[in-house]
Formats: structure tokens, C-alpha cells, sequence
């Protein structure tokens, strides 16, 4: 880690630009508005944040939340809160804003913050809309994903991860969920992890209620190996 001196606090950051990845700590701030530097050279598109020296929740911010600034939780299934964590302001490609006092930001709290953004052929986050159908909706990310989290982000529901580690062919159907300490399920309701991108299947309310938005995170199994990454066998 380095100190960051672009934000109007001093964080300290650990940044890997050819990833879209930095890991921030950054002071609290319980009634100044305060920016800190993240190091990507690029907006973040999806934020975690957790306070490291008292209790409190994981709180996510999302490009793609209804509001832009809102945030969910990732150690619960609650729905999107309007309430801003960043201020009103949205992330630049030098800072993120912080509200004042806002999810434990607060004087003499640490604040971890790990800071995502889309590198094309590596990662991608975005959002879709479910159809209610099992023949869901096509997300399209330029690569064959690795591991893909999926949140409705309107309605009580669970986070769910899915990997080609646990299930290696189609249809990935072993899920886990962050916001609970169960161990993973075979759901049915799985997706498809294809060579540029995954297919929704199943009309379940965590990934696929029709005219729902879902926010979703997806990473390379082979990085910036594009649409020329090998496809996988159906099952």
C-alpha cells in the first residue's frame, strides 16, 4: 500500500490498474463531506466497504442501483436503500465521495473499501432485466465468466455466486449465498456459463422475476481471452 493524497482525506491503496482492482483504507469523517483516492485510473463501478475496528455490515454500492448512489448490504437479503453512501457525488477516475457519518463513517473509525471497475476481456459489471421465463435473459460480457454474483436489487432476496470451479458444466447449478453461513445448494435455478457471457435459467425471484432489474458481478475464467475462450459442455 501507498498513500493516496487525491482525496481530501490521505488513504492508503494497493492498486492493480490491468485488474480494475484497489483496496483502500481510508479515516472516518462523521461531519465533513470527504473524498479519498482509489488509485484505478477509473470510475469503480462496484465498491465493498466495511468499517475494521467496531461492528457493522458490508455495505455495496452498485453502478447500476436504481438511485446510482444508494447501496445494499451483502451480509443481508434487504432490498436497495436510497440512502447515499457517496455523497449524491458518483465515483470519478481519481475519487470516491463519502458521506458524513453515513454507514460508519465516523471519527476514529478504519474503512476498508475494495474498488471494482470493468476491464474489458477480465471483468464487467452491469445489470439486466428478468423475463420470468426459463428460457432467461442472454448477458452478454466478452468473455466466459469464471464466478458471476447476482442480487435483485428492488426486492428482499439473496445474493448467489456462481463458479465454474464447483460446477464445470452447463448448467452451473450449485449456488452460494454471501449473506448467509449455509453451505452451497443445488438450486434449480441455474445459469449458463457460455464463451462471452451467461444465460438465466429459471424464473426464481433471486435472479429472474419478469420486469425485475438484477445487479451482477462477473469475472474471466480466462482473462482477455475475449469470445475465443473455449465454450462449455451442456449437460
Amino acid at each position: 500500500a501507498v498513500s493516496n493524497t487525491d482525496g481530501t482525506i490521505t488513504s492508503s491503496v494497493s492498486a492493480n490498474t490491468d485488474a480494475g482492482f484497489s483496496i483502500a483504507l481510508v479515516p472516518g469523517e462523521s461531519t465533513t463531506t470527504s473524498t479519498y483516492g482509489h488509485g484505478l485510473g477509473k470510475a469503480p463501478e462496484f465498491i465493498i466497504r466495511k468499517v475494521t475496528n467496531t461492528t457493522g455490515g458490508w455495505y455495496v454500492w452498485h453502478k447500476s442501483l436504481p438511485s446510482s448512489d444508494g447501496f445494499l448490504r451483502l451480509d443481508t437479503t434487504a432490498s436497495h436503500s436510497t440512502t447515499s453512501i457517496i455523497n449524491g457525488t458518483q465515483p470519478t477516475d481519481t475519487l470516491v465521495t463519502m458521506t458524513p457519518g453515513n454507514a460508519q463513517n465516523d471519527d476514529g473509525n478504519t474503512i476498508i473499501t475494495y474498488n471494482f471497475t470493468s476491464i474489458e476481456g477480465f471483468s464487467k459489471f452491469g445489470s439486466y432485466t428478468g423475463n420470468g421465463s426459463s428460457d432467461g435473459p442472454f448477458i452478454y460480457t466478452g468473455f466466459r465468466p469464471a464466478w458471476v454474483i447476482v442480487k435483485n436489487r428492488s426486492a428482499t432476496s439473496d445474493w448467489r455466486i456462481y463458479d465454474t470451479s464447483r460446477v464445470s458444466i452447463n448448467p452451473n447449478n450449485l449456488v452460494l449465498y454471501p449473506n448467509l453461513t449455509a453451505v452451497e445448494a443445488t438450486t434449480s435455478h441455474p445459469l449458463d456459463f457460455l464463451s462471452n457471457g451467461f444465460k438465466v435459467r429459471g424464473t426464481f425471484e433471486d435472479i429472474n422475476t419478469n420486469a425485475e432489474i438484477y445487479i451482477y458481478c462477473a469475472f474471466a475464467e480466462l482473462p482477455f481471452g475475449g469470445e475465443n475462450a473455449p465454450p462449455v459442455t451442456a449437460r
